[in-house]
């Protein structure tokens, strides 16, 4: 499969890949050069393995999270990506950990993610906005033309064109041998071209599991399910190279890449707890 046809293919797709590169210059330099990054890094080396062997639930931002009952997985260890905390209005639930890469969500939606008290997995090019804390953790976001996974999360992570494949490289990282995936419905309503930045005017947000997600006036990006499933694919086999695995137990959901599992049978076996 190959990531781009002749359509995706714009100038002003060219010029954003390009700006986004010349843009990330100083944060290059700084990852490489500053006591604060030689910090992060330290603490990536000390969560390396952390989790060895262990099972974890990673739960994505799709529709069908609405419709779960996930009171029963409080005392699991999960991550949770970008604006899972409003959740909350359905669950008193916030994950073990959470990860968001989307600049564009970083910046809207900053005060939120400070509040979260869970330790936070954040991009290094946003750190202006939350500042080094106990609970937050900075990770590089490595632009390639074809995207890698990483086994080592210090040396950068890359995104894939979704945040769940970022959080993947995370939960390798820390050694966890089974992930669980929920709310990876891979299907939008909105059709247009991948990774461009639009103001949304639509009142209610029909392709996340709830109506504010992206509420009217915010900006967002449609994202690119060709480049996600592409790199579906490499930490498929990055984790079963390790004798590790990936199920997806979303309900109807439409990526065909991993596994398929039953959530709430798979819940009732392996499940570790979070410390």
């Amino acid at each position: 499969m190959i990531r781009f046809t002749s359509n995706d293919i714009t100038p002003g797709r060219v010029y954003g890949a390009i700006k986004r590169r010349v843009l990330d210059v100083p944060h290059f330099v700084s990852w490489r050069l500053t006591p604060q990054a030689e910090e992060e890094r330290a603490r990536w080396l000390r969560s390396k393995n952390k989790h060895n062997d262990e099972t974890c639930i990673l739960i994505a931002n799709g529709p069908s999270v609405a419709a779960m009952d996930l009171s029963i997985i409080k005392n699991k260890i999960s991550f949770g990506v970008n604006r899972i905390y409003l959740l909350r209005e359905k669950f008193p639930y916030i994950p073990t950990y959470y990860c968001c890469v989307n600049e564009l969500l970083l910046e809207q939606f900053a005060a939120d993610i400070l509040d979260l008290t869970v330790p936070k997995f954040l991009n290094w090019n946003k750190r202006n906005l939350f500042g080094f804390a106990a609970s937050t953790v900075f990770f590089r976001s490595r632009f390639a033309i074809s995207d890698g996974f990483s086994t080592d999360a210090i040396g950068g992570l890359y995104s894939g064109g979704s945040v769940t494949y970022t959080a993947l490289q995370i939960i390798y990282h820390m050694g966890f041998r089974k992930v669980i995936i929920i709310g990876l419905d891979h299907n939008y309503r909105e059709k247009g071209i991948p990774g461009k930045t639009e103001v949304r005017d639509q009142r209610d947000d029909e392709s996340h599991f709830h109506r504010d997600y992206f509420p009217r006036g915010t900006k967002w990006q449609l994202p690119d399910l060709r480049r996600s499933e592409i790199a579906f694919k490499r930490a498929k086999l990055a984790f079963e190279a390790d004798g590790r695995e990936i199920i997806d137990a979303t309900v109807d959901g439409q990526c065909e890449v991993f596994e398929k599992g039953d959530f709430y049978r798979l819940i009732s076996s392996d499940l570790g707890t979070a410390k």
